[in-house]
């Protein structure tokens, strides 16, 4: 059994800090093309001392939080998410989220995942606004990303070329006010509860 110190705690997940060491699992997450055709650097490979450097050098860069989504009951790493280029001056990040074993899709860690680290920039760095981009063919992210909150405010149309094929690029933006209205409230509320009844 691996334990983890959670930076961030919630019901079925934790958030934590990643190492070097992780790199050995995580960089078959981005090499997977299931996984990589939604990601910035489709068409690439990576290589474990990519993500084991990438891993190093976020951890003492102020402007991202690259953090590992670990499963509590399984108590294994399944996937990554962070906030890059977060700008104090203008209060904004941008948000972006690997949920790296298939078997873990569709099931509300990722829900779970973004609001722990929505709560996060919202309350304790003061940010105001988070950004994400989307592929116009991932409707199941989508739709998850609408549920928390986030609306489209904008659309690169066929600016992507994935498996032979030019796809929309969706840019969605989730104000910090808004979090409490959608089912990141609920789920933030379900949170609390389970974190607080586990330490009675």
């Amino acid at each position: 059994m691996t334990t983890r110190s959670a930076f961030l705690t919630g019901a079925a997940i934790d958030l934590v800090v990643l190492t070097e060491a992780d790199a050995v699992l995580t960089h078959h997450w981005f090499n997977d093309q299931e996984t990589a055709r939604y990601l910035g650097r489709y068409g690439r490979p990576m290589i474990e001392s990519d993500a084991a450097s990438y891993y190093k050098a976020a951890a003492t860069d102020t402007s991202r939080i690259v953090l590992g989504i670990f499963h509590k009951e399984q108590q294994v790493l399944i996937g990554t998410i962070g906030l890059h280029d977060i700008d104090h001056l203008n209060q904004t990040a941008e948000l972006g989220i690997v949920v790296g074993v298939h078997e873990e899709r569709g099931k509300g860690v990722g829900t779970e995942a973004i609001t722990l680290l929505a709560q996060h920039a919202f309350q304790r760095l003061n940010l105001r606004n988070l950004t994400l981009r989307v592929l116009g063919g991932n409707t199941r992210a989508y739709r998850c990303y609408q549920r928390l909150g986030f609306v489209e405010t904008g659309r690169l149309t066929e600016h992507l070329f994935r498996e032979s094929t030019w796809v929309d690029e969706i840019l969605m933006r989730l104000h910090r006010e808004d979090l409490s209205l959608t089912e990141a409230g609920a789920t933030e509320r379900r949170i609390a509860h389970l974190v607080e009844k586990s330490q009675d």
